[in-house]
């Protein structure tokens, strides 16, 4: 099986876990730590792989979007929309309404849901559990990847 799996990358936040650089204007998936790269800068490259993805859909606030645009144009990486939450309603309303919308156009379409706020220092250890999760992928199934706590 080669379907490709689209990202919904969940862009929201609060800003508290990284106080005081993290705050409610800027939280944390959008500091520039990484030199002029950001959290969210390196999530959105980490989907800019075409052999594993479709282009992605980003889920973030109204007060956000000057900083998906600017991560857009420094990544060059094309999404495939952007929804603004007029207010904050947390995770799953923000993963549903992505879902609903996305397969209004395509109904058999597969979905990998990432936080923006992560870092992952090995991106090719996570597109190979990708490529392992594909064979599992099924119209009403799901398949849940993370990392095995150590403690």
């Amino acid at each position: 099986m080669n379907r490709k799996l689209r990202p919904i990358l969940l862009a929201g936040g609060s800003g508290s876990r990284l106080w005081p650089l993290s705050t409610r204007e800027r939280p944390k998936q959008f500091i520039p730590i990484f030199k002029e790269f950001s959290l969210f800068d390196l999530s959105l490259q980490r989907f800019n792989n075409p052999s594993l993805f479709k282009k992605p859909i980003i889920v973030t606030s109204y007060k956000y979007i000057k900083y998906i645009e600017e991560s857009i144009l420094r990544t060059g990486v094309e999404v495939e929309k952007i929804i603004l939450e007029p207010e904050a309603k947390n995770t799953l309303p923000a993963i549903s309404l992505a879902i609903k919308l996305a397969i209004i156009k395509n109904p058999q379409e597969n979905f990998l849901i990432a936080p923006s706020d992560h870092y992952m220092s090995f991106n090719m250890n996570f597109y190979d559990a990708c490529m392992q999760a594909k064979p599992q992928l099924k119209s009403d199934g799901l398949i849940l990847m993370g990392v095995r706590p150590e403690r």
